[in-house]
């Protein structure tokens, strides 16, 4: 249960898992929206597994926070083929503080759903690198 009294649908935690599988899809996105009357994180959309990760950055709103889980997969200095899943907190710098700190109250507990993935904060452009986001997992 988040602090900002923020939950996830149980259908992210199924999808997660369906991502898990790494046959599904490459990413999904998600959004915090009044469902019911109650604020809720909900899927926004998902991309196919051949979709890059620099058309996952051009789709996101450069307003707008989101929480993206990507199946990363990259290879290491020794050529070795790894595959992590990330949550991405994207929370633009100029986004209302309203949002982010709605987003960033949530991240713990939706992290906490989503077992085994790593934790990736982004502000800006920049922090998406893929070189950026290398750095961060490795």
């Amino acid at each position: 249960f988040a602090m900002s009294g923020i939950m996830c649908t149980d259908e992210c935690t199924l999808l997660y898992d369906k991502l898990r599988l790494r046959q599904y899809c490459r990413y999904i996105i998600f959004n915090i929206e009044k469902v019911d009357g109650v604020e809720m994180i909900v899927k926004e959309r998902e991309g196919p597994r051949e979709e890059t990760w620099e058309q996952m950055v051009d789709s996101l709103p450069a307003y707008e926070p989101r929480f993206i889980v990507y199946d990363f997969e990259y290879t290491d200095k020794e050529r070795r083929k790894h595959a992590d899943l990330l949550l991405i907190t994207w929370t633009p710098d100029n986004c209302s503080v309203k949002q982010k700190v709605m987003f960033s109250s949530s991240k713990k507990a939706f992290h906490s759903k989503l077992v085994g993935s790593k934790i990736i904060d982004a502000f800006d452009a920049d922090d998406l690198r893929e070189d950026r986001v290398l750095e961060k997992i490795m």
